[in-house]
């Protein structure tokens, strides 16, 4: 009888504790803003590029609005409506603005992030852009000298010349960095915060 009770509290405790594709997704508990810099270059000029994520939670939906800034000045922004399921975030609607000139669209729902599979990858493909490719597996990366687990996302695009992109994503932070094929860095987190004004 102990033995079955055992059992029962192990299964429940470990469904309990798995983890979903909102785990990694999105920003720290209590946190709605992500700020993404470039890292410093030795002997270059200091990249003054930042992108702001803002997340609007809506359940099993959610608003991502994301500003792209160059010297304090917004130039792009981009807006993304997402379904969010146990293992999966979709967009299923998006919204630019370039320029000043807004350009809202549909695009027919597509993967943007995908929990891996428990033995190995999980591999998936962008219906709307040909030859766009993404692999999600389990990794680990080094924050402040601690490892943590991860989910590596990595974006293959055979029209371009610019090789893949590696996302890592963070349980509980959200995506934390993104680098190139070589390894070199192109985004980094730099802060999450809560702000009450969200963007319009």
């Amino acid at each position: 009888m102990r033995v079955r009770y055992f059992l029962f509290l192990l299964l429940t405790s470990s469904t309990g504790f798995a983890q979903g594709a909102k785990d990694y997704f999105f920003p720290s508990p209590g946190k709605n803003v992500m700020v993404f810099g470039v890292p410093e270059v030795k002997n270059m000029p200091k990249n003054e590029m930042k992108t702001r994520v803002y997340f609007q939670n809506r359940g099993d939906s959610s608003i991502i609005t994301t500003l792209y800034y160059d010297h304090q000045v917004l130039k792009d922004s981009w807006e993304q409506v997402v379904y969010i399921t146990e293992s999966e975030i979709s967009v299923i609607q998006e919204k630019s603005n370039k320029s000043n000139a807004v350009q809202t669209f549909a695009t027919g729902e597509f993967i943007i992030f995908k929990m891996p599979s428990p033995n190995g990858k999980t591999e998936w493909t962008h219906p709307g852009q040909s030859g766009e490719t993404f692999v999600a597996e389990y990794s680990t990366i080094e924050i402040d000298g601690a490892t943590k687990k991860a989910v590596k996302v990595t974006t293959s695009q055979k029209r371009k010349r610019t090789g893949k992109l590696i996302d890592y994503f963070i349980e509980g932070i959200g995506r934390y960095q993104r680098t190139s094929e070589a390894g070199a860095i192109v985004e980094i987190l730099e802060d999450q915060k809560y702000d009450p004004h969200l963007p319009k």
